[in-house]
């Protein structure tokens, strides 16, 4: 909020249109912003899990998947231009799920939360596995470097198949970084 009592444009809400645009080709769906009740000041963009984006594959015989995209952002103590507050990621779930939404691949990080795990991974479903290397009911949790929605979206063109009209006008092709 400004000194004269009205509520500024918040980077998040520019954050918001960004991640917008590079889904737009996959959904109409729009994100949720779901600012938590908390006084860590963490706001969440997310698709309502009881709404989930179906992803149109290239192939007619290929099957049904859905995507999970959560990503949430801590207020990182700076300011940008008049009382606009910067946000930086504290955490994203990049899920792929089956049409009976049962996941199928998960890119996860989450700084704070419930899991021990902290770091960037990706999780490994016992059920995925031709062969049992997994000694537990619970996903293995494979370290992984901070992932960006990009490439994900990116790998689901060109490695899973998925239609995406329009796409190379918002997401750019991965680099070696």
């Amino acid at each position: 909020m400004s000194a004269d009592g009205n509520h500024s444009e918040s980077e998040p809400a520019s954050r918001t249109g960004k991640v917008s645009s590079y889904l737009a080709p996959f959904t109409s769906i729009p994100l949720i912003r779901n600012d938590r009740p908390s006084a860590s000041g963490i706001i969440t963009l997310l698709h309502p899990p009881s709404n989930l984006p179906e992803l149109r594959p290239r192939a007619l015989s290929a099957p049904r998947m859905r995507l999970r995209v959560q990503i949430s952002l801590r207020p990182s103590g700076g300011k940008k231009g008049r009382d606009r507050q910067l946000h930086a990621p504290d955490g994203y779930i990049y899920e792929l799920r089956r049409s009976d939404n049962r996941p199928l691949m998960a890119y996860h990080w989450h700084a704070d939360g419930n899991s021990d795990v902290r770091w960037p991974h990706l999780h490994i479903y016992p059920r995925m596995l031709i062969q049992p290397i997994i000694t537990t009911d619970r996903a293995a949790h494979v370290p992984t470097a901070f992932v960006e929605l990009e490439w994900v979206l990116w790998h689901l063109i060109n490695e899973f198949g998925i239609a995406a009209p329009g796409w190379e006008r918002v997401i750019r092709a991965p680099s070696n970084r």
